[in-house]
């Protein structure tokens, strides 16, 4: 038996998948603008010095967002499944847990960097260049704000009518590079604007990203606000507040003793209270059956 085949033209299907595919490029790019475009525009004004603060930032960056998106990629297929199905109210509540676990996993691995930097770049770097501590903290500030957009934007490409979504979302992160060239040219502020700008665009996509899918998929914008954003702000401030004032009395004769000491003191401070107040009884078994399965202990 003999298999013959021939090329056939769907227009309706050609047309959907090149909108969709070029509107996806176009987020794409604008995503990649934003973080490429910096540091030209910090190499334009202030040359290799703090351009070389940049490349290390983004070596952390790197480092840090694998932690999340490993974990992103295991629930977004999901995320598109439940849509397919129909099924809105899972896909809310994967949305809902894809935000506030992937906020929760990046702020315990975040904190001791944070509270520890200039420790850490001592024992990384024999010299450390200038504003690299300030860039690094910013930077992670950026991560925890975008990793709790990641199962928003999964939950608008699963519509496929993405078009104004990226239209909009895409010309905010584009709007990086001309907002910092002019406040470096214009104002002469300092280099670490630049993630000051792209902290502040983040949040405003944020809002943007929930409200364009209360549209495209009845997300349900107040619940979002109790059940992910509230935790989140309610948690980040307590613990930063108490973190504050113990790890200022933590002292030992060994600089390697406190830092070992201040770990373990930001951990169990950061996880007692996400545990205690921001995460549900589901969430908790959500977490122990991810937990179990990557052990495989049934």
């Amino acid at each position: 038996m003999e298999s013959k085949y021939h090329f056939e033209y769907d227009k309706v299907y050609f047309k959907e998948l090149i909108s969709y595919s070029g509107w996806n490029l176009f987020g794409s790019v604008a995503t990649m603008v934003r973080g490429q475009g910096n540091n030209i525009i910090l190499n334009l004004f202030f040359g290799t010095v703090v351009n070389a603060s940049y490349g290390l930032t983004s070596q952390v960056q790197n480092a840090v967002s694998m932690f999340v998106s490993n974990f992103q990629m295991a629930l977004n297929p999901q995320i598109v499944k439940s849509y397919a199905k129909g099924d809105l109210k899972q896909n809310h509540q994967l949305i809902f847990q894809g935000s506030k676990l992937s906020f929760f996993l990046l702020f315990v691995i975040v904190c001791p960097i944070w509270f520890n930097i200039d420790f850490i770049l001592s024992v990384w770097l024999n010299n450390i260049p200038e504003y690299t501590p300030i860039f690094i903290q910013l930077i992670l500030i950026h991560l925890l704000i975008d990793c709790i957009s990641g199962p928003l934007m999964v939950g608008a490409q699963a519509t496929g009518k993405i078009k104004w979504y990226q239209i909009v979302v895409g010309t905010l992160l584009f709007l990086n590079l001309p907002i910092s060239y002019l406040l470096l040219k214009v104002m002469h502020m300092e280099p670490y604007v630049v993630f000051e700008v792209m902290i502040t665009l983040s949040l405003l996509t944020l809002f943007f990203r929930i409200f364009f899918l209360k549209r495209m998929i009845q997300l349900p914008v107040l619940a979002y606000f109790k059940k992910v954003l509230w935790p989140i702000v309610l948690i980040s401030i307590l613990s930063n507040i108490l973190l504050f004032f113990i790890l200022t009395l933590i002292t030992t004769n060994s600089l390697w003793g406190t830092f070992i000491l201040r770990i373990l003191v930001i951990s169990f401070v950061s996880v007692g209270f996400i545990t205690l107040l921001g995460l549900t009884k589901s969430e908790l078994r959500f977490i122990k059956e991810i937990f179990l399965k990557k052990l495989d202990i049934k």
